[in-house]
């Protein structure tokens, strides 16, 4: 900001403290500002002081509602010497993270302004009922979501209510609700366990628990095995048409894993192995 004085007068000359020789010059900060006029008739003198005025206006707008990953901010709409808030932080900006009645004072050299804001912080919490389920003997298992939210988006690309998944493994969802607020959750599906009843009485798999090498006999035709851990992710796929297979567990920690065998007719068995 600038302010122009100007001093002008016919067939004169001038001379101001800053240094200038103009009839006019542009004041831009708070001072004093004296010129000398000279002509044919004499010399005049004089000065005008400039004030600058510092207003403060602090305005944080309008109350608002805002979602809970949004890291909302609250700001100072002016520089100022000096902020407190309601929080009892004193930089210009604060984070919202909660409901509340927000309020800020900011001070300078001249003035003080404060001003108040109501923020609603609405937060998603969506998340499954159970973080783990197993395929059934169907090897089909519907996953299903809350009803109620506007958009739906699966790790599978789906964006419907439900899915029906066939493997097991990780799979999350991604809901938004009608404020545009987001949340996620991650179900596990674990591996069919086959019942007694169920098995391939050919297939004979040993030691479990084991060290760290699994040794299947008794395998027929073209067969296909694949080793799942606790968390449904698949670790070790392979196929064979030998009567023997061994599995190496060596590499993995000790823990719980899912052993699921399927020939070329489609029968399948599964089995928990105990890594020690």
């Amino acid at each position: 900001t600038s302010f122009l004085i100007n001093a002008f007068f016919p067939h004169s000359s001038f001379h101001w403290n800053t240094g200038s020789a103009n009839s006019f010059i542009e004041a831009t900060q708070a001072g004093v500002y004296a010129v000398t006029v000279s002509n044919i008739c004499g010399t005049a003198n004089d000065s005008i002081e400039v004030i600058v005025d510092d207003s403060l206006y602090i305005e944080l707008g309008a109350d608002t509602a805002i979602c809970l990953e949004m890291n909302f901010m609250l700001q100072a709409s002016q520089s100022a010497n000096q902020y407190q808030w309601s929080t009892g932080e004193n930089s210009q900006s604060i984070a919202i993270l909660q409901t509340g009645t927000y309020w800020l004072q900011a001070d300078n050299a001249c003035n003080s302004s404060s001003d108040t804001i109501q923020v609603v912080v609405n937060e998603n919490t969506f998340a499954f009922a159970q973080d783990t389920l197993s395929l059934d003997s169907s090897l089909v298992l519907q996953l299903e979501a809350t009803a109620g939210y506007q958009s739906y988006r699966w790790s599978t690309s789906d964006t419907t209510l439900s899915i029906y998944v066939t493997s097991p493994g990780n799979y999350w969802l991604i809901v938004t609700d009608t404020l545009g607020c987001t949340a996620s959750d991650t179900i596990v599906v674990l591996p069919y366990i086959s019942s007694p009843e169920q098995a391939i009485s050919t297939i004979r798999l040993y030691p479990n628990p084991t060290s760290g090498e699994l040794f299947l006999e008794g395998l027929s035709g073209q067969v296909r095995m694949e080793v799942y851990d606790f968390l449904g992710k698949k670790l070790i796929s392979l196929s064979s048409t030998e009567n023997k297979q061994v599995i190496n567990l060596k590499p993995y920690p000790k823990g719980i894993y899912y052993l699921i065998i399927q020939t070329s007719s489609q029968q399948r068995e599964s089995w928990k192995v105990v890594r020690l």
